[in-house]
């Protein structure tokens, strides 16, 4: 089994000195989202937001990140802080479509090779989240209840199975 933590914050509550060189995932609510997130990604999270998702979406942003890693740290533990930033989108993004939360931007499972390639060194994929429930909208924001708190993914042979506690979103 391959298990790391995840602590989702939202973006009010993260400083400037936590999210500089940071490697991770956020989840973006621009103005007009309302149940659904703008923009599921990872990445260095200053640069990404700087470069590309602030011109892009309609501000104020609002949503929640969690960091994995930074750009600054050994060669290995930067490896490993992107792989879990891509293998934990993979796992959001994922969920997102089997629970009808699937944003209209960023759709692509890009992250899914990094699960491939962890399933075939590993049986299970597990993550323990704690912080904010990156699906609701921050206006809305909860702390993630008990049985929210775990991911897993497994290789079942023909495919992956993932599990997880979210309801699909009532139309």
């Amino acid at each position: 089994m391959h298990a790391f933590q995840a602590e989702f914050v939202r973006f009010s509550e993260a400083t400037m000195h936590q999210v500089l060189g940071a490697i991770g995932v956020y989840v973006i609510w621009d103005s007009k989202a309302d149940n659904i997130p703008t923009y599921i990604g990872e990445g260095e999270i200053l640069s990404r937001f700087v470069i590309s998702h602030n011109a892009a979406f309609n501000p104020p942003l609002d949503g929640y990140i969690t960091i994995t890693g930074y750009k600054d740290q050994k060669v290995a533990e930067v490896k490993d802080a992107k792989e879990h930033a891509q293998i934990l989108e993979a796992m959001i993004l994922w969920i997102a479509e089997d629970t009808g939360r699937l944003p209209s931007v960023n759709r692509k499972q890009s992250g899914m090779t990094a699960v491939a390639k962890k399933l075939r060194k590993e049986d299970l994929l597990r993550v323990t989240l704690s912080g904010y429930d990156f699906f609701l909208n921050p206006a809305r924001s909860k702390k993630l209840d008990g049985d929210k708190k775990i991911i897993k993914i497994h290789d079942e042979g023909d495919g992956f199975l993932i599990e997880h506690k979210w309801r699909r979103l009532s139309s």
